[in-house]
């Protein structure tokens, strides 16, 4: 959900091999043509994310993800294209997540509206958040034997 919401590409581009045409329309795409993706506008669109710029993990639930287009999230883009580290990128992720779990503590903090962040916009990705949390070191020196 967060590669959704701030995804590391804005857009991606890939370049036509051959003429194609749109099934059941005059659209026809010729060979050699920039083709440009906007997978940041597509993570955005309620067509595929009811509230789109709200943070619901649950979107990505098996039956979520069944149930929305293949190509409606593109954080890695998609087909025989797409990122070859993907499976890597999402390993350390989840390493970092459980080392960081492992040996701290975390709760949020509520903050007054006059001390929270305003959205930022940088190269097209937004940047900002109103999520303020408390980081507590674990003592995980007496969870060893």
């Amino acid at each position: 959900e967060s590669l959704r919401l701030f995804s590391p590409s804005g857009i991606l581009v890939r370049r036509s091999v051959k003429e194609y045409t749109f099934p059941g329309t005059d659209v026809t795409i010729d060979p050699d043509v920039m083709i440009i993706i906007p997978a940041q506008a597509i993570h955005l669109d309620e067509t595929y994310y009811e509230n789109p710029n709200e943070f619901k993990p649950e979107r990505f639930s098996l039956e979520a993800i069944e149930s929305r287009h293949k190509c409606s999230y593109l954080a890695f883009g998609e087909g025989p294209r797409r990122c070859i580290g993907e499976r890597q990128g999402m390993i350390h992720l989840m390493t970092g997540l459980v080392t960081i779990i492992r040996n701290f503590h975390i709760e949020p903090v509520l903050l007054p509206k006059t001390l929270r962040s305003k959205r930022v916009e940088f190269m097209g990705q937004r940047l900002g958040s109103n999520l303020f949390i408390k980081i507590i070191p674990r003592n995980i020196a007496n969870t060893h034997p």
